[in-house]
């Protein structure tokens, strides 16, 4: 700062110095001033032409011509001023200032102080001889009048002294001098001669005579002295010297204006340097300016800024001082600073700090000021003193930042990691921080105890040659080989268990670490790990490894024996069963029909423990697992409900099914298990209910995002279960009391079962129950909507019918009249046998006869076969389409419907799909449904059948029902003989035990895959099997077998698949498929707008899967029966559908040759369904 001074100085004083160089030559440049020069010229003429006029004057007063001395006073004074004005003009320098000028100056002063002596002297003299002549003639006249006449002589002496006294007063010669003295003379001799009273007179008149005598003599000098002044000449001579000098001074001034155009010149080029510069310059400062303003913007926005002076007294705050101190500028400027001290710091505090600015230094600190309204804040501080030219500061300014915020976080912080450092000192396992070099920076307490080490004593050192020095086999572990250091330096977190550290003692031991790096940008910091000694965890480890090792051979010794258990004990009971059900269709005695119910519904019991104990299994297992699938929810309650619907028939209880309007027919989620779970609980509710009705039932609760929240009950009137009971009833083997097991048996699986099921669904079983009223079963689960839900089917052809409903059950009454009415039908509902008819007979009296009558089985106080009997006794028989419902198959009735009148039966509980179709057939009207349905005794067609088995009863039991069923059947004693018939012969279906002597039924179903590959055909093999795991499916189908059936053999289940099936020998007669109807239950404007582009892409779709078949590409035929599959969906083509489904399988598991057979029928059915689409599009 002090050479900024110095330099500035410097600075200024060349300024100054060129400055006064341009003002000297300017000056030295300047010719002699005109109006100086004429002045002085005038003053000098002035000056002789003064000398001249003067003398003039002299002359005039000399000889009388003036009357006074004015203009002789006047001219010595203004020769006086032009003297005094030479001698400025020479200390001016106006005049020459050399010797010679200084003695013509010093003369002419000289000669004009005599020259206003001798004038004086000449004033003087004049005036004595003036008043002379005034008193003289007087006197003179006296002295005459006192003079007698005969004095003449006397008075012309007197006379004569007059006379020549004026003579001298106007010549002043020396004559006239001469002769007054001579009369003067006479005078005075005259005097004593005179009167005594004359001579006095005569005494005056000599006196003055002499007095003016004297003066004549001395006047004629001063008027020579005045007539010899040299004033004129020596004017003359200033004159010349001034000339002179005059002219030098010209010279001079040409000479120097020529060094101020030399320096003009310099100056004007510097100048228009200086002029560049300063444009450059001035640029530069124009954009430093704009950067300054703007960093002085954000400045202001950011920085709270203040400025005191030394006194600590504030001179300037910025608009953020007076924002966050709360005060206003008035308030502030002028105050002293400790108007917003906190009292936060001590008296050192501000000592250090003023003793730091005030030693000319920067202060840096942090500060905590009060507001106006008594609220505190934190600010980050600069002090910075500015200093005069003696060093001393003359003010300070202050440059701060709000660090409120940051200082409550520093205090979170700070409590954070107090908490930190207690949470970690707690956790029970050893934390530890390194730097990026690997140095340790903390351990908590816990640490300390595992390794050994105190934190003093590791802290700064390299933990990993403390630590992490060994494997578990002794080999040495260098830092850069350490996994951990290697993934944390990598930006990876570290999970381990197998890592070993070395205590402070040299032990090692085993530890589970997970090691994070700390990274800050794009830049590793350090690490940070936790770590536990799991000594004690790897010996439990290795102790529950064994046990579990044990387990799972127990395990699968235990699921080992159940499957060979289950297959040994389903082998005998499918005998026991089979020939038991096809005992009872043969003509016996009541009490062997009672003996052989007796064994059937004992080997039922029997399989039904059996499948919940093998159902239990895999859910304690963990081996269930829940599809996911579309299904009709409408389809399953009423399947669920009818699969029972004898045993309640038996009972005489009614089943009846509720499900919420306002959820859609197809659902996802695994039907499979849900139908488990709604058969235990009606299966319950059967066995401990002895009357009334048992209701399943499905209410909508919400819709959300993943599909329908539902809530399902089953609701009986049994027999209720006791509180204290209830918090039990869903434990394994457990039921309400050993009476109930006594009194109704059952193994008490099914509950816990179902409760199983549900949880894996997301739901919670539930119940509420009180003795003797009843129990309510339900869970709510969350189903998914299916995305293509099915079309309605057309019920214009049911508007404004009229049925009546005979049902002594008011829930099924209500659902049926419901269901009825939707369809646009007049339903009028009877409670019993007599109020129906009463009301058949009302209607046949008011010419408004029923159209259809809905009539149930068994009613409270007739028999349903009975009433049906007497409406055909009636005199007019009504014209009314009687429809039975029953709770139990009327299939062994057949000729007893036919008898009573009956045109349909229904059985209990009734689906809405069946019943409208059941209706429109009664009727006579168009069933739109794309499927033929029948209730045949017999099977609608014969099939050549293998029967691969080698129990005998087994065969015979299904020779006999196959027989019976129209089917010729082909014995193989073993998987051999299966291989062997069907390389001769081609099967409409082979049934295939699994477990055969000889040759198993994976390998024979293997060998004949191979077959077909060959023949370029595809077996359709069924599986038949005592396992009845669901791996056990699983491994069916993937070893190549089209379809499974579990043993005992359900018949119905057999007899429905083989129904499914065609024979060879009829396949081209049967047409099964009516694909104009399948048309018209599909979208009308789907079809209409896609039904054109579906014919111009179907034979490009087809080739395409015929040109994959042949190139054995399986991943493009796989893609193209898809695509097909996905195409005809839109037209409800269900037969192509099954088939591209069945091309698309066959080639997932690379069975071309039979999804070449399979083409073949695709071929023909996509003709059929083209024709019928192209009459549709044309109609």
């Amino acid at each position: 700062m002090k050479r900024s001074i110095k330099q500035n100085a410097w600075q200024v004083f060349i300024a100054f110095a060129a400055i006064a160089g341009l003002l000297l030559l300017f000056v030295k440049a300047q010719a002699v001033d005109p109006d100086i020069h004429n002045q002085v010229v005038s003053d000098i003429a002035e000056l002789q032409k003064r000398d001249t006029e003067l003398g003039e004057a002299v002359l005039q007063l000399h000889y009388r011509l003036a009357n006074n001395y004015d203009a002789v006073t006047a001219l010595m004074q203004r020769a006086d001023v032009l003297a005094n004005r030479l001698e400025a003009h020479q200390n001016n320098g106006w005049l020459p200032d050399s010797p010679e000028a200084r003695r013509e100056l010093a003369g002419l002063r000289v000669q004009i102080e005599q020259r206003s002596n001798q004038l004086d002297e000449f004033k003087s003299n004049n005036a004595v001889m003036k008043n002379s002549l005034i008193y003289l003639p007087s006197m003179v006249g006296k002295v005459l009048a006192l003079l007698p006449y005969e004095t003449e002589v006397t008075l012309e002496k007197f006379e004569f002294l007059l006379r020549d006294a004026l003579l001298v007063s106007v010549k002043g010669d020396e004559a006239s001098i001469a002769q007054l003295a001579v009369d003067i003379n006479r005078a005075e001799q005259a005097i004593p001669g005179l009167p005594a009273k004359a001579q006095g007179v005569a005494v005056y008149v000599v006196r003055h005579a002499q007095t003016l005598l004297s003066v004549a003599r001395i006047m004629p000098g001063l008027l020579a002295d005045l007539s010899a002044y040299k004033g004129e000449h020596l004017a003359a001579g200033l004159d010349r010297l001034y000339q002179v000098h005059y002219e030098q001074q010209q010279r001079t001034a040409n000479i120097y204006r020529l060094f101020l155009l030399f320096a003009a010149l310099l100056m004007l080029a510097y100048s228009i340097f200086v002029y560049f510069r300063l444009k450059v310059k001035g640029q530069q400062l124009e954009r430093a300016l704009a950067e300054v303003s703007n960093q002085q913007h954000a400045l202001n926005e950011h920085a709270i800024v203040s400025i005191t002076d030394v006194k600590g007294d504030i001179t300037y705050v910025n608009d953020k001082f007076i924002e966050i101190s709360g005060y206003s500028a008035d308030e502030l400027i002028g105050k002293n600073h400790r108007m917003v001290n906190s009292g936060q710091h001590d008296q050192e505090f501000f000592r250090e700090l003023w003793q730091t600015v005030a030693n000319g230094r920067v202060w840096h600190g942090q500060v905590k000021n009060r507001a106006k309204n008594g609220s505190c804040y934190w600010v980050e501080a600069t002090v910075v003193p500015f200093m005069d030219q003696d060093g001393k500061p003359y003010q300070y300014v202050s440059m701060r930042t709000d660090i409120t915020a940051q200082k409550a976080m520093e205090l979170q912080v700070q409590s954070e990691r107090r908490l930190l450092k207690s949470v970690m000192d707690t956790l029970g396992e050893g934390v530890y921080m390194l730097d990026q070099d690997g140095n340790c920076t903390y351990m908590n307490t816990e640490a300390e105890d595992i390794v050994g080490w105190t934190i003093e004593e590791v802290v700064g050192r390299n933990l990993h040659d403390l630590l992490h020095v060994h494997r578990p086999d002794g080999t040495r572990v260098t830092a850069d080989e350490c996994p951990i250091r290697q993934s944390t330096m990598n930006k990876k977190v570290y999970h381990s268990e197998a890592e070993y550290f070395q205590h402070k003692n040299g032990t090692l031991f085993p530890i589970a670490i997970v090691a994070s790096p700390m990274i800050d940008g794009d830049l590793i910091t350090g690490s940070v790990a936790a770590f536990q000694d799991i000594s004690e965890r790897k010996f439990t480890e290795r102790e529950l490894l064994r046990a579990k090792e044990s387990a799972e051979a127990a395990s699968r010794a235990k699921g080992d024996f159940l499957a060979t258990m289950s297959h040994e004990i389903r082998t005998p009971m499918n005998g026991i069963i089979g020939m038991t059900e096809l005992a009872l269709d043969t003509e016996m005695s009541a009490e062997q029909r009672e003996y052989l119910n007796m064994v059937k519904s004992s080997a039922d019991a029997l399989l039904t423990i059996i499948n919940d104990i093998l159902d239990f299994s895999k859910i304690e297992s963990g081996k269930m697992e829940l599809e996911s699938v579309e299904f009709d929810v409408r389809n399953l309650f009423a399947s669920a409900e009818k699969t029972l619907a004898i045993r309640a028939a038996q009972k005489g209880l009614e089943l009846v099914y509720d499900v919420d309007g306002a959820i859609p027919d197809l659902l996802v989620g695994d039907p499979g298990r849900l139908r488990q779970v709604l058969t235990n609980l009606l299966g319950n509710a059967i066995k401990f209910s002895e009357h009334g009705a048992i209701t399943l039932r499905m209410k909508l609760l919400m819709q959300t995002s993943d599909g329908l929240c539902v809530r399902i009950e089953v609701a009986d009137q049994g027999i209720g279960i006791p509180v204290d009971k209830l918090a039990h009833i869903f434990e394994a083997f457990t039921q309400a009391d050993t009476s109930t097991t006594r009194k109704y048996g059952g193994t008490g699986l099914g509950l816990a079962i179902s409760s199983k099921l549900v949880a894996a669904m997301g739901g919670d079983l539930s119940v509420e129950s009180q003795v003797g009223i009843g129990s309510v079963f339900g869970f709510t689960t969350t189903l998914p909507v299916a995305l293509n839900q099915p079309s309605e089917i057309s019920c214009e052809s049911l508007v404004n019918l009229s049925a009546l409903i005979v049902d002594d059950n008011a829930t099924n009454c209500k659902l049926l009249s419901q269901q009825i009415k939707k369809w646009g039908m007049r339903p009028t509902v009877a409670g019993s046998a007599s109020e129906g008819m009463a009301m058949l007979r009302e209607a046949q009296q008011e010419q408004a006869p029923f159209d259809l009558l809905l009539l149930d089985a068994v009613l409270s106080d007739a028999d349903g076969f009975d009433f049906a009997a007497q409406l055909q006794s009636m005199p007019q028989k009504p014209r009314a389409l009687v429809m039975m419902l029953s709770s139990a198959s009327l299939r062994a009735d057949a000729e007893r419907c036919r008898q009573a009148g009956i045109s349909n039966y229904l059985s209990k509980p009734i689906d809405r799909w069946e019943l409208i179709k059941t209706i429109k057939a009664a009727l006579g009207l168009q069933v739109d449904d794309v499927f033929v349905q029948t209730a045949p005794l017999a099977s609608a067609h014969s099939l050549n059948i293998l029967l691969a088995e080698d129990n005998r009863v087994n065969q015979k039991l299904a020779i006999t029902l196959l027989g019976k069923w129209g089917h010729r059947v082909v014995l193989a004693n073993n998987g051999i003989e299966a291989v062997e018939h069907a390389g001769r012969v081609d099967f409409d279906v082979i049934l295939m035990d699994l477990q055969m002597p000889e040759m198993s039924g994976m390998e024979a179903t293997r060998l004949i895959r191979e077959q077909d590959q060959l023949r370029g055909r595809h077996s359709r093999i069924v599986a038949m099997t005592a396992n009845a795991m669901s791996e056990d499916r699983q491994r069916c189908l993937d070893a190549g077998m089209d379809d499974y059936i579990a043993k005992p053999l359900n018949t119905e289940k057999l007899r429905a698949l083989l129904d499914g099936m065609e024979s060879a020998d009829v396949a081209e007669k049967v047409t099964v498929y009516d694909y104009r109807a399948a048309l018209n239950t599909a979208d009308a404007w789907v079809v209409e707008t896609i039904g054109q582009a579906f014919l111009d892409e179907c034979d490009p779709q087809m080739a395409a899967i015929d040109s994959a078949i042949k190139s054995g590409d399986k991943v493009l035929l796989m893609r193209g029966a898809h695509t097909l599959r996905g195409l005809v969906g839109n037209f409800n083509a269900r037969k192509i559908e099954e088939i591209s489904a069945k091309i698309e399988q066959l080639a997932n598991s690379d069975d071309l040759l039979s999804a070449s057979g399979y083409f073949e029928q695709l071929q023909v059915e996509m003709e059929l369904f083209k024709s019928a689409l192209i009459a549709y599009l044309e109609k």
